[in-house]
């Protein structure tokens, strides 16, 4: 009883107050977002800590993005979340709604430590997203001179572009 009451705490804090339009989340709304994800989105480790073992589906997805509490983490660059996640199985190559893995978000949004959490832990290189986009067509996109070192590390490791890959036949 006590764990459950806790849940109820956590995910009320962590979501705020829901609407017919979506959770609501200080001054963003997010498409019905689990628990789970929004503690993964805005970074908070204690929170992330305290639902897994409640049952919630680790793998869950939001109704706008069809994005995973993994692929959250990655985009925000929490990579302490997402070695979490991944040590307590999230699909570490799970697709969204446009094919994207947390690969794909961590290598657009120049979260260097988060691309190498998730490389070393297994994640995919060159999956390839609905318009033919790898993660390294992500940094590149990016334009950011910050994002080099992220281009430098995927290529180090056998990131290629989507042109690259169908140049090659794969």
């Amino acid at each position: 009883m006590r764990r459950l009451l806790l849940t109820i705490i956590v995910a009320v804090v962590l979501v705020g107050c829901a609407s017919n339009d979506g959770v609501i989340t200080g001054d963003t709304i997010m498409e019905a977002s689990s628990p789970l994800a929004e503690a993964a989105r805005v970074g908070n480790t204690e929170g992330v800590i305290i639902l897994l073992p409640e049952g919630h589906d680790i793998d869950e997805r939001d109704i706008q993005y069809d994005a995973t509490a993994l692929q959250w983490a990655a985009e925000y660059g929490h990579e302490g979340i997402v070695e979490i996640l991944i040590s307590n199985e999230a699909e570490l190559n799970a697709l969204n709604n446009q094919g994207r893995t947390a690969l794909h978000w961590a290598a657009l949004n120049s979260k260097l430590e988060t691309c190498k959490v998730l490389i070393k832990k297994g994640a995919k290189l060159n999956i390839r997203d609905e318009k033919g986009e790898t993660p390294i067509d992500f940094a590149i996109s990016n334009g950011s001179s910050n994002n080099d070192e992220t281009i430098v590390f995927l290529r180090k490791h056998g990131g290629k572009t989507g042109k690259e890959l169908k140049t090659i036949g794969k």
